[in-house]
């Protein structure tokens, strides 16, 4: 996919989503005017704030037919819990879940541990 299509993408996406520039700026934290121009194809391909906004926005991003590599998986929890803050509990209680699981205790599917 090259910049301009992934562009076209970008604004459609937004848009479908109810996204304004600046909601989405406020939401990922890349300013309303960098997100402008990568809507119009005048952006590096491979640049940080076009990854969070794709990553964000769920568009998949490739070069030459191969996957871009996305944020760190830290980087992907801070923009959720930035996005949506009552998520951090849940996220919190997922990873504990999956603590106790790698652990090798049982539980009871609510993250407590089975007797």
């Amino acid at each position: 996919m090259n910049v301009s299509d992934l562009g076209r993408s970008i604004k459609a996406v937004r848009r479908r989503k109810g996204y304004t520039l600046k909601g989405l700026q406020d939401s990922t934290g890349v300013h309303y005017t960098q997100i402008s121009k990568m809507e119009r194809g005048e952006c590096k391909l491979l640049s940080k704030n076009l990854l969070t906004i794709c990553n964000f926005l769920h568009i998949p991003h490739t070069l030459d037919g191969q996957h871009v590599p996305s944020e760190s998986v830290v980087d992907t929890v801070q923009a959720i819990i930035r996005t949506w803050p009552h998520s951090e509990g849940v996220i919190r209680h997922f990873l504990e879940g999956i603590q106790m699981a790698l652990e090798g205790g049982d539980t009871d599917g609510h993250g407590q541990r089975l007797p």
